[in-house]
């Protein structure tokens, strides 16, 4: 009670959400039930564990969601690995990294397609992100704006797997 809440939009711009909402703790579960300042309501669900977080959005009605995504975050020197095999650099920052497989069949051999698109990253600064979506999307890593991490997959809900090196249980050094 008497929180508030805000979203920063993929431009940037903080957005107040609706001081409507409602709040729920079980075992290591936080459930939320908040309003957009459209009126639309998102279910958050947090599951905290030993040295990761999961979280869990999916709007109350489904109706019109295409995409789903976020944004956050990243220092202009932060190295981010992963996201599957790519052939031009091991570091992703200032890539745009399609989460999906293309064939061209121009240029493949028929036995060289094992190569594909992972949504699970590890940064420098000591963190790792999963995405958990089967569906077509895109990491940005810096390209649109070298200090901002972005993902957007096709779907109406999102769960996410953030990896730390400490667990929420030990003191922060």
């Amino acid at each position: 009670n008497g929180a508030a809440f805000t979203a920063v939009d993929m431009a940037g711009s903080t957005l107040q959400l609706a001081d409507v909402y409602s709040s729920a703790v079980k075992n290591n579960d936080i459930y939320l039930g908040v309003y957009d300042n459209l009126g639309a309501r998102y279910d958050v669900r947090f599951t905290m564990q030993p040295f990761h977080l999961v979280v869990k959005v999916k709007p109350h009605d489904v109706q019109n969601i295409e995409n789903t995504g976020g944004c956050y975050s990243i220092g202009t020197h932060e190295r981010i690995l992963g996201l599957g095999e790519n052939f031009d650099a091991v570091d992703n920052h200032g890539k745009l990294r399609k989460m999906y497989l293309e064939l061209l069949t121009s240029s493949e051999t028929g036995t060289n397609e094992v190569h594909l698109p992972i949504p699970f990253l590890i940064s420098s600064r000591g963190y790792g992100l999963f995405i958990n979506n089967n569906h077509k999307g895109f990491v940005d890593v810096g390209y649109s704006d070298p200090n901002r991490l972005c993902f957007s997959f096709a779907g109406d809900s999102l769960e996410i797997y953030y990896f730390f090196k400490q667990s929420f249980a030990s003191p922060l050094t």
